[in-house]
This record gives C-alpha cells, sequence and structure tokens, in this order.
C-alpha cells in the first residue's frame, strides 16, 4: 500500500511504502511448541497428582484392612470365622476406598470371594515382612491368613480412567493409573517399645504360663487346651458385646458358647506362707514391677495403679533402655511381687477397683506371661519373674474371695477372669530371626500383632 505524505522541508508531497504487522513461521511455530509443552506439564502435574493419590489411598486401605482381620471371634478356630472375619474385613477396604478419593471420585473396590485372587483386594500370607513373596490365599477360612494386597485402579477398562485436560488434542483422552499396596501382621513379637508420648497398654500382673500344658491353672491350658480334639470341662461362660462394650454371660447349657475360652486368675492378698514356684495350682498370677523408684513419693502400689490406667511410660522403661523386650534366648528377668495388698487396704481397693474398671470399659491389655517367680538368688530381698511372651485379653469378671491356701490355712484371694482378645499395638517390637530362638516357647504371637506396611 503506498501512502503520500508532505515533507516541509522540501515542500513537496513524497510517496511512502507502508509495511504490514506479520510474525515470522518460526515465531508462530515457536509458539505452539510452547503451549504444546505446557499443555503436557498440565497433563503430567495432573497424572502426578493422580498417582500419589492413588498411592496413599491404596496404602490407607492396606492398613485398615489388615487391621480389620484382629477379629477375637479367630480365636476361636472355628471354621466360619476366618472366613466372616474376611468379608468384614472387605468391607472396611469398601469404607476407606470411599473416604480416599482420587481426583475427587470414591475409589472402587472389586472382591470376589469365589476367586479371591482375581479382585482388588487380595488376602494372603507373607514369611515376614523382609520376604517379598506373596502368596494368595485360596482358602479364606484359613486363620494363617497374614496379609493383604490392595490394587487400587483407575483405568479405562473399569470405565474410570483419569482424564486429560490437553491429551485428548493429541488423542490421549484419559490415561491408566494403578497403585498397589500390602500391609502385614507381625506376630514375631519380642516386647514394646512407647511410640512417641504414647504409652504401653501392658497391665503389671504377670500370667502363669505353660506351653507344654502340664500345669491346669497356666494360660495355655486353660484358653487353647479346650481348643484341642476331644478337650473338655473348659471355661466358655461369657462373650462379648463390640457394640455396648461389655461381656454377657452365656446360659449354663449344652449349647457351646463364642468358642473363646476365658482364663480364671487367681492372685494371693496379704503374704501368704512360700507363694511363686511350686504353687502354681494355688496361684497363677504376680506383680511385675516395672520403674519403680523406691525413692520416689509415688508408692509401689500407687504406680501400679497407674499403669494399669495409663499404661507403661516411657519414663518408666528409661533404667531399661526404652522398651521391655524379651532377651536372646525369649526370656528376660523383672522385678516382680507374687501377692497384692489385701483389700481391706486402700492400695487394695485401689487395685481391685481399677480391674473393676477395665471389665467396665471393656478396654483390652498386654499380660505378660511369667515361667517362674522366685526369690532374687543374690540375696537381695524381693521377688524375680522370668517373662516369656505376652497376650492380649479383657477382664470379665472381678471378685475378692477367700481360698483355701496351703497347710489349708485361708488365703485372701483376688479372682478375675480374663477373655483372650486380638490387639493391633503400634509399639510392638518384632524380630522374625527370633522365631525360633527358644523351641520350649514361640514367640509368633495369636493375639498381637503390629500392622506395618511391606515391600513388595
Amino acid at each position: 500500500m503506498r501512502l503520500h505524505a508532505f515533507n516541509s522541508e522540501t515542500g513537496s508531497w513524497q510517496r511512502r511504502t507502508s509495511r504490514r504487522g506479520g510474525m515470522s513461521v518460526w515465531m508462530i511455530l515457536a509458539m505452539g511448541v510452547l503451549l504444546a509443552a505446557l499443555a503436557l506439564a498440565v497433563d503430567g502435574a495432573y497424572l502426578w497428582m493422580a498417582k500419589a493419590e492413588m498411592r496413599n489411598a491404596a496404602d490407607s486401605i492396606a492398613l485398615a484392612t489388615a487391621q480389620a482381620l484382629l477379629r477375637d471371634e479367630v480365636l476361636s478356630n472355628r471354621p466360619e470365622a476366618m472366613w466372616k472375619t474376611a468379608q468384614l474385613a472387605y468391607q472396611e477396604a469398601v469404607r476407606y476406598g470411599q473416604a480416599n478419593p482420587v481426583l475427587g471420585q470414591p475409589l472402587e473396590l472389586v472382591f470376589d470371594a469365589g476367586d479371591p485372587e482375581s479382585g482388588d483386594v487380595i488376602f494372603g500370607y507373607r514369611e515376614s515382612p523382609q520376604d517379598r513373596s506373596f502368596q494368595a490365599a485360596v482358602d479364606l477360612g484359613d486363620v494363617n491368613i497374614n496379609a493383604v494386597r490392595v490394587i487400587a485402579r483407575r483405568t479405562r477398562q473399569r470405565g474410570n480412567p483419569a482424564g486429560m485436560f490437553f491429551g485428548r488434542v493429541l488423542g490421549l483422552p484419559a490415561a491408566d493409573v494403578v497403585a498397589s499396596a500390602t500391609a502385614y501382621l507381625d506376630r514375631d513379637v519380642i516386647g514394646f517399645r512407647p511410640v512417641g508420648n504414647r504409652s504401653i497398654p501392658l497391665a503389671p500382673i504377670a500370667l502363669l504360663s505353660d506351653p507344654t500344658q502340664g500345669k491346669s491353672l497356666a494360660w495355655e491350658t486353660q484358653t487353647l487346651g479346650p481348643l484341642q480334639e476331644g478337650a473338655s470341662d473348659a471355661a466358655d461362660r461369657f462373650t462379648f458385646d463390640p457394640v455396648h462394650r461389655r461381656f454377657v454371660e452365656l446360659d449354663a447349657g449344652p449349647e457351646p458358647g463364642d468358642g473363646i475360652y476365658e482364663m480364671e486368675v487367681r492372685l494371693p492378698l496379704g503374704q501368704p506362707t512360700e507363694p511363686g514356684e511350686g504353687h502354681e495350682e494355688e496361684f497363677n498370677a504376680c506383680f511385675v514391677v516395672i520403674g519403680h523408684d523406691a525413692n520416689s513419693s509415688e508408692s509401689l502400689w500407687s504406680s501400679l495403679v497407674r499403669q494399669f490406667k495409663q499404661g507403661i511410660t516411657a519414663q518408666d522403661l528409661a533404667e531399661m533402655g526404652g522398651q521391655i523386650v524379651l532377651g536372646e534366648d525369649n526370656r528376660v528377668v523383672l522385678a516382680g511381687m507374687p501377692f497384692g495388698p489385701l483389700t481391706e487396704e486402700i492400695a487394695g481397693d485401689s487395685l481391685f477397683q481399677v480391674l473393676d474398671g477395665l471389665r467396665q470399659s471393656g478396654e483390652p491389655r498386654i499380660w505378660p506371661l511369667y515361667s517362674t517367680v522366685a526369690r532374687n538368688r543374690d540375696g537381695a530381698t524381693g521377688w524375680q519373674v522370668t517373662i516369656q511372651g505376652f497376650v492380649a485379653a479383657r477382664v470379665v469378671q472381678v471378685e475378692k474371695t477367700p481360698e483355701a491356701g496351703s497347710g489349708g490355712a485361708a488365703q485372701p484371694m483376688l479372682s478375675f477372669v480374663l477373655q483372650p482378645c486380638q490387639m493391633a499395638v503400634n509399639a510392638a517390637v518384632t524380630d522374625s530371626d527370633r522365631r525360633y530362638a527358644n523351641p520350649a516357647f514361640s514367640i509368633y504371637n495369636r493375639y498381637i500383632a503390629k500392622v506395618r506396611l511391606v515391600n513388595e
């Protein structure tokens, strides 16, 4: 286009050629590449967020589902108990899938009890936390199931892929996002260590243990013996109502109870003639003294009452390296006391009340198992208790009754009933290498487990 302009210096009109505004082809290409890179960056960030949310969801669901496998009914060894537990655990997985959305949508999980390996929630087995192999369970009624694998999927095949913002321009409207996680019930429990400021829910009363079941009042004889074929005369008098958190006493009759057999515990009050070793047919419990400082203002019995209520604290374990752990032979010797104060005394009444409080609350506790309780052999005063394991149980019933002790003399007695239960304890210290350190006592724990994510 040509224009005319007046030049004042020459006094004449001159022609000028104007140039239209234009853009280089290279500039257009550069901007296109920049926009494409930006689009890929946006979609890439979106997919990264989807994968991160998917991983977090899979981890949460796996942990919750594995913990849901810890139901008291499994201790009955009834064929349907584990199968029912697996079904309820899957429901827990669904609930957590709803509570952990991915890209704003609840996570859908498929489960087929008839084909357990085909779904998104797979129950199975692992040998140890270090072992990366996972074996799917074919029989969901197997009480040995100790792991669960969760596969979280948002895929085109499922009809719920992660949509792309700009990828559709390039023919990629959506992308598949998959994440998996495996949680394991670590039952090789060798002790406990407080986590943070949280105390250990361990009761300072040890229960008589005899894996050979040669002692009639031992934990194993009363709770495991009845599960063996042909066993009889066992106590199955109560069932736990988890909704109201209380025990219901079963009517006497030919109908079986809940299949979880209780332990009747006897603890002498007031110093008996010679309690401890050799008197297991009369008494089957003793106090464990953990972290009590004789020079402190807190009395021994006040310390025990506090530990019943609040658990064992890191301060209680300060002189034990901050933990209570079995030795290399799966045993540890602690200070103990094979008798308690009379319930007519203030200390004795406080102990009775705190046990009855556990009965009313239905809260589970960890209980140490002991093999022997005897006087100190080094000439010092006091008693020593040999601890060789731990169990979990709830207090069912508490009463104080005089019992006939050795020699026919009346011996006041604190009697209470415990029912075994299962607990997930984050403070548990585990070591699969110690599983067979002591052939006389296995650390594999039917009652306590540490729920952990494991490498796949």
